[in-house]
Order: C-alpha cells, then sequence, then structure tokens
C-alpha cells in the first residue's frame, strides 16, 4: 500500500519556509512563483506553523491589513495537523475529510519531510482502482468463463 512517504518521494515539491517577520506580500510573491497556496513558516530551523491562502483571504478582509507591512507570523496556523510517513492514503483521507484541510505536513523522525494535499490523494487513489481494474479485468477473460477442463462438442 502506498504511504505518505510514497508520495513526497513522488511529488518531489520542495517544502516552501519563510520566518514568521515575512511580509504577506513577501510570502504571496513566493507563493505565486512556485505556484503553490501554502508556506511553512520556520525559526531556528523548526517549523513552527503553515500560511496559506485561506489565511490571506481572512486577513484581508480586516481594516488594519496592509500586504506590505503585515507579517506572516500574525497570522499563520500554529496547530499543526500533521500525519507519520507510513501513513496510509486511506488514513491521509481520512485526516482530511475529519479536520476539513487540504494539506498534511509528513513526519518522519521528528522533522516535516514534506507536504501531501488531497489532490495527490485523490490521484493515488484513481491510480489504485485502474490498476484493481486492470487485474479484474485480466481475471474475467473468455478462458476464466471456459476452464481448461470444458470439453467443446463435436
Amino acid at each position: 500500500m502506498t504511504t505518505a512517504e510514497d508520495i513526497v518521494n513522488k511529488t518531489q515539491r520542495k517544502m516552501l519556509t519563510v520566518s514568521p517577520k515575512t511580509t504577506v506580500f513577501d510570502a504571496v510573491v513566493m507563493m505565486a512563483n512556485d505556484k503553490t497556496g501554502s508556506i511553512f513558516v520556520e525559526e531556528k530551523g523548526e517549523i513552527m506553523g503553515i500560511w496559506t491562502e485561506r489565511d490571506l483571504l481572512r486577513e484581508s478582509i480586516k481594516e488594519d491589513f496592509d500586504v506590505k507591512t503585515s507579517f506572516i507570523g500574525d497570522s499563520m496556523s500554529t496547530n499543526l495537523i500533521s500525519a507519520p510517513h507510513d501513513a496510509s492514503v486511506f488514513k491521509l483521507m481520512d485526516i482530511c475529510i475529519t479536520k476539513y484541510i487540504r494539506r498534511i505536513p509528513i513526519e518522519k523522525k521528528g522533522k516535516y519531510i514534506g507536504m501531501v494535499y488531497v489532490f495527490d490523494l485523490f490521484e493515488e487513489t484513481l491510480a489504485n482502482k485502474n490498476e484493481e481494474l486492470k487485474k479484474l479485468n485480466e481475471i474475467a477473460n473468455l478462458e476464466y468463463y471456459k476452464p481448461s477442463w470444458h470439453r467443446t462438442r463435436r
């Protein structure tokens, strides 16, 4: 069965990180250049939070919000919901569904090794179902229904 680490290795996404004192503007530019919707917030080599486009959305309606002077650390999510590197696709999907999240940081030996997106899980699930269908089609061929001991009438 495919694990979280397998997906991280397959996608080979780099972990984009910034300090909590990075401005929202600078973070958005980095995210746009990287074509990602989230960025890890790191301080002294430790991941302390995540900032996503939803955080930008929530912050942008505040009266005192200024994209050029607001800091990521002031609006990041710090209660990271993560999964172990050996978690199955089904466990990861369960986390996404029950916690209403689209991204799961993956941990191995106390460090984050990458992130799995809900779309990665959809893709992996569809690939597995496709393989299952191929195997079923191989089983359900004519020879299956016409065993070797079956005699043809003369």
